[in-house]
């Protein structure tokens, strides 16, 4: 089980509801919030805090670059799936990677776009990382939204 937080940037004020609807489509990878220097800031301190669970072998998480699923078409996406060669290969590629950071607090691998990120946060290290987040957070004047509450911070 995790915890679940959003982080993101807006240049207009939120309710509640607003941002439990953003981050609903944060979460299906459906936004593409533009890259501010705020969130900048808050991703480099929450990295080097928080390592993410990418394999040292993986390039690091690419701020401009869209959500992958943005990028294919759902036959596209279909048709890679069911590929057994594909998936194969695939399996095969993860398993002569390097391990990811043992320490690393996320039950996913973050998935940053422009000015936002989910973050799923493993159950034994919540208090920790939500109140350290949540402290980058307001630091760097972003937003964070509780979507088990749900609440938003700003």
């Amino acid at each position: 089980m995790s915890f679940d937080l959003g982080v993101w940037y807006s240049d207009v004020p939120l309710t509640s509801e607003e941002a439990g609807q953003f981050y609903v489509s944060l979460n299906r990878n459906r936004v593409f919030v533009r890259r501010r220097p705020e969130f900048d800031a808050f991703w480099q301190e929450l990295v080097a805090r928080f390592p993410d669970l990418r394999s040292p072998d993986d390039p690091p998480a690419d701020l401009d670059a869209p959500p992958a699923v943005m990028l294919e078409t759902p036959e596209e996406q279909q048709a890679r799936s069911s590929d057994p060669a594909a998936s194969a290969a695939f399996f095969e590629a993860l398993r002569n990677k390097a391990p990811a950071p043992e320490d690393s607090p996320w039950a996913t691998t973050l998935s940053p776009a422009g000015a936002s990120v989910v973050m799923s946060i493993v159950s034994d290290r919540v208090g920790e990382v939500a109140t350290e987040v949540l402290a980058m957070a307001k630091r760097h004047g972003l937003l964070l939204f509780d979507p088990q509450e749900p609440w938003l911070w700003f």
